[in-house]
């Protein structure tokens, strides 16, 4: 065989090579990308099954929010590529600030309501796997999961959506909690809006009008009362930015009239906004449930930390 054949050949084999390496490397990209779908959709289904069996109760049939917040909102969504609704991609250190404010939450639970721990390591009946699982199935907004399992679990039981929502008057407040976020830390979270298109330089997506948490009252009463309303649970329950909550927002409450269940209004002055932080069943808010608020806030409050807190709503106006 003559040196130019001999080159050919060999030219022809790196070229054969070559391509083959290449489809391989285009065959190995697909096939990686598809496996992550199919595991995200697996640990998506067991977070769902989770939620079926321990969440709804407190947090609604498909996560729409019931004696515990709403988690089936745009906040808590982490938006990957090619998501079908042409979102942008959420930047990883969004898509981090998410992921722990969810697990956090879940793991430690949530001061002076009726989330409790549910993480083992700290007394509860989840391990961190789990934990994930469901923070998975929350910021993928798999509630199509959890619609499908739960209509499958509530036929095999007979289960009926008035003997799956938790009564209030039957929960225990948490008392102490191994992790919390501020107030600012949750309206930051509970208020953005990943399906908005990021700005021009690449900056994430602004909070959704109204969700996120106004500037920080300076030193004085007000600023007391924030850190009370923080340390007490308050603004777990009760937005300050406008989103909505299991309670009413505060934003924007003080001074204005307050359309009550029974069909009349009230005026949220001082005067009732003290009445509904130590008597809650007093007059209870048009489209809110009765017996949510713990009662218990006369006993753990002075005058003056009440009045304090009065001085933080009145500054979210």
């Amino acid at each position: 065989m003559n040196t130019s054949k001999q080159v050919n050949i060999m030219i022809g084999t790196v070229l054969l090579a070559i391509l083959v390496f290449g489809g391989y490397i285009g065959y190995e990209s697909t096939r990686q990308a598809e496996a992550r779908v199919e595991i995200t959709e697996r640990i998506a289904e067991r977070g769902a099954r989770l939620f079926v069996n321990n969440c709804r109760s407190c947090h609604g049939l498909e996560g729409e929010g019931h004696v515990g917040p709403v988690l089936n909102r745009p906040g808590f969504r982490i938006i990957g590529e090619h998501d079908p609704s042409g979102a942008p991609p959420s930047p990883q250190g969004e898509a981090d600030a998410v992921t722990n404010f969810l697990f956090n939450t879940i793991s430690c639970g949530r001061t002076n309501t009726f989330m409790p721990l549910w993480a083992q390591r700290f007394g509860g009946s989840l391990s961190d796997t789990q934990v994930h699982q469901l923070v998975t199935m929350i910021s993928e907004g798999r509630w199509d999961l959890v619609k499908e399992i739960g209509d499958e679990h509530d036929k095999e039981v007979g289960a009926t959506p008035a003997t799956i929502l938790a009564d209030a008057s039957t929960l225990s407040l948490t008392e102490k909690n191994c992790g919390q976020f501020t107030a600012d830390n949750a309206a930051d979270i509970r208020g953005r809006d990943p399906f908005k298109a990021a700005p021009a330089g690449g900056a994430a997506a602004a909070p959704a009008a109204g969700g996120a948490a106004p500037a920080a009252p300076a030193a004085g009463p007000a600023a007391e009362g924030k850190t009370l309303a923080t340390a007490n649970g308050c603004t777990a329950c009760h937005s300050v930015g406008g989103a909505a909550g299991v309670g009413p927002t505060w934003k924007g409450l003080s001074g204005h009239d307050v359309p009550l269940a029974d069909g009349s209004t009230a005026k949220a002055d001082d005067a009732y906004l003290k009445e509904s932080i130590i008597n809650p069943g007093a007059k209870i808010v048009k489209g809110f449930a009765p017996g949510i608020m713990p009662a218990t806030f006369k006993d753990k409050l002075s005058d003056a930390q009440i009045d304090a807190i009065i001085a933080y709503i009145k500054t979210l106006n």
